[in-house]
């Protein structure tokens, strides 16, 4: 069994080796990302936390790369490294919270699935469910009002911020509870998925799958808001 256990962790170790380029770059692109003073070894060290986490849940049975796995779960912890930094400007945050969050929902709805694997219609879909998340996220990303060093904006530019802020609020707050609550702990409040499933008491799966939920909810009460149909009422 020592024998056995010692193979199992010399295996891990050699994986770690051998990926660690794959961390430095995914590390290095979020650097880029944040455009900031971030220091790129804090990050490089958010990111091996994701590729031991890849190392001991890949299943090659899956039929996926390693890589591809890997490269998801180790932007990931990079990404949830960024946001629990402080002193973040609030362009910053607002760009982590956008990343990580259309992330989490690529994975939900490819399952770390490869690209190159997919036919092109399912591409082309994927493509088109991604574009209209993007937009629910990159709303609830500008939410936030907790960090400093936000840009000044022009009067008619932040009367529709302003409006658009209120809207997405009151999507918010007619979605079922567990949903409202889980967004407003990952957007308003910048926590991970990760950590808002141990704050709800359940699995992270179980949170990502209600967070996919909440996307699409939100998703469904803009797009009512921007072409409601006739003779009906509004979020207003």
């Amino acid at each position: 069994m020592k024998d056995d256990s010692a193979s199992v962790d010399m295996s891990r170790d050699i994986r770690v080796l051998q990926n660690q380029g794959l961390v430095r770059g995914i590390a290095a692109s979020v650097w880029h990302m944040a455009g900031e003073c971030v220091i790129l070894e804090d990050l490089i060290s958010y990111g091996q936390v994701g590729l031991i986490e890849a190392i001991d849940r890949f299943r090659p049975e899956t039929g996926y790369r390693f890589s591809t796995f890997a490269y998801y779960r180790i932007r990931g912890a990079v990404l949830d490294g960024l946001c629990k930094l402080r002193g973040l400007s609030r362009r910053t945050a607002e760009k982590a919270r956008f990343s990580r969050g259309f992330q989490e929902l690529h994975i939900q709805r490819s399952g770390d699935g490869d690209p190159a694997s997919q036919e092109i219609e399912q591409l082309w879909g994927s493509l088109q469910e991604s574009l209209r998340d993007g937009v629910v996220l990159f709303m609830l990303s500008h939410m936030s009002t907790e960090f400093d060093g936000g840009i000044e904006e022009s009067s008619e530019s932040s009367i529709l911020a302003r409006e658009w802020t209120e809207q997405m609020n009151r999507a918010v707050e007619q979605l079922p509870r567990p949903e409202a609550d889980l967004v407003r702990l990952v957007y308003f409040q910048g926590l991970s998925l990760s950590e808002v499933a141990a704050q709800l008491g359940v699995s992270r799966s179980w949170a990502c799958r209600l967070h996919q939920r909440a996307i699409h909810l939100l998703r469904l009460s803009i797009e009512r808001y921007m072409n409601p149909p006739l003779n009906s009422t509004t979020l207003r």
